[in-house]
């Protein structure tokens, strides 16, 4: 259940007393000459569908255009790239990304719109004294953001904003009840179930503190705690972040910090010990497997351990070679083939057996009309996706799919000498 939007201290943090954000060019939001709430542009690529959304007025409206909106997409990209399902996989999921992040966008313009015009603009007194406009990230996490995400896939986001202060309304509240509002009415209006269905079901818990810790949290405070406090998981993690912000001064920033919070420090003596005992954690605490059931993601040799894989490889090696500081696997295992780190007939495999993991993924999401990883062989499942993929009968893909997860498995096993 999510929090009441209107209980703000319990989405608000302590924060540090400095702020990392001090300057940003002038908001034209902050010019008493023009509109008070005009709508600053994100990334090109995703304002035609932003400037679409703004132009609606009614809640209901807004919500039933971006349900259709996924659901129109997803369709063109099903018919567009799904005849050739392995070969278009890493193409399908990008698309299927950048739907996400049309939505992602086009909405948090809409809400903070709409509290701008009841709290006014989020601000910050700069080192010269002068008002500044306040900007709220979203960090994709996880599939969304590696730009790979899958037909169902839920989103990862953790929400950081720039600096400390007050809107500048009639009614004024504190930049982190201000930016706590607007998240709180980001995820209840992409959640909610309607008559034209969800559109993503949300989930915050890799923020910090994980579902313990404040919803919103101040830059400096996610900072302090990725440097200072973080576990090991969540260094991991942040291997696939990507910053989402109406400003790209503050996105650029945080995108460095980022990279350099994943590739500019040493990693500690434990670091694969402890990692390999969380992938331990996560096959006795969360796969239910059998003879005839197959967990495609968290499974032995499934995905999680292709991922871990190549995580591992990224953090022993990205300091070094640049070139693997991938947020995509698609794009790292491709960047490997100019390195000697793992065998090039053991790389070739991951590649293939990545592809066809995804593939047969995004067809269970397809069937199932819902974010599953679970193939039952001893019903409907197992057969629908075998026909799907083209294969003569389930049995033949079962026997394939449990020769690919040893083999994998094998492998994670060298990796992390486990």
């Amino acid at each position: 259940m999510t929090e009441d939007p209107n209980k703000p201290s319990s989405s608000v943090i302590n924060e540090p007393k400095t702020d990392s954000f001090t300057e940003f060019k002038k908001d034209p939001r902050l010019d008493k000459s023009v509109n008070k709430t005009p709508n600053l542009k994100y990334n090109k690529e995703h304002s035609n569908f932003t400037k679409k959304i703004l132009k609606i007025t009614e809640y209901e409206d807004f919500l039933n255009e971006l349900r259709q909106y996924k659901r129109k997409q997803h369709n063109l990209i099903n018919q567009k790239y799904e005849p050739d399902p392995i070969n278009n996989r890493e193409t399908i999921l990008k698309e299927l990304s950048t739907v996400a992040e049309d939505i992602i966008i086009a909405s948090q313009s809409w809400i903070q719109r709409e509290f701008e015009a009841k709290f006014g603009l989020p601000t910050f007194l700069s080192s010269y004294k002068q008002d500044q406009a306040a900007y709220l990230a979203l960090i994709c996490m996880g599939k969304l953001g590696s730009q790979s995400l899958n037909y169902e896939s839920d989103l990862d986001l953790i929400f950081v904003f720039s600096n400390r202060g007050n809107t500048i309304g009639e009614k004024q509240i504190t930049n982190s009840e201000f930016f706590a509002k607007v998240a709180q009415r980001f995820i209840n209006a992409l959640q909610l179930l309607t008559s034209a269905g969800r559109c993503y079901e949300i989930d915050t818990e890799l923020r910090p503190s994980g579902h313990m810790g404040a919803l919103v949290t101040s830059y400096d405070h996610f900072i302090d705690h990725q440097m200072n406090q973080a576990q090991h998981w969540e260094r991991q993690a942040l291997i696939r972040s990507r910053c989402l912000t109406e400003n790209l001064e503050y996105q650029n920033k945080f995108e460095s910090q980022l990279q350099k919070l994943v590739y500019a420090r040493p990693l500690p003596n434990d670091f694969t010990k402890y990692m390999a005992q969380i992938r331990d954690q996560v096959i006795k605490e969360k796969v239910h497997e059998s003879e005839n059931k197959i967990d495609l993601k968290l499974g032995l040799g499934g995905i999680m351990d292709i991922e871990f894989i190549i995580h591992h490889i990224q953090l022993k090696d990205g300091a070094i070679f640049p070139d693997l500081q991938q947020k995509s696997i698609f794009k790292t295992l491709r960047a490997l083939k100019n390195h000697t780190i793992i065998k090039q007939e053991q790389l070739n495999y991951l590649i293939n057996t990545y592809a066809l993991y995804r593939t047969i993924e995004s067809k269970i999401h397809l069937f199932k009309k819902r974010s599953e990883h679970l193939i039952d062989f001893k019903n409907d499942t197992g057969d629908n996706i075998s026909n799907l993929l083209n294969y003569q009968n389930s049995d033949i893909l079962k026997r394939e799919l449990l020769n690919h997860k040893t083999k994998i498995r094998e492998l994670f096993c060298e990796i992390y000498k486990v």
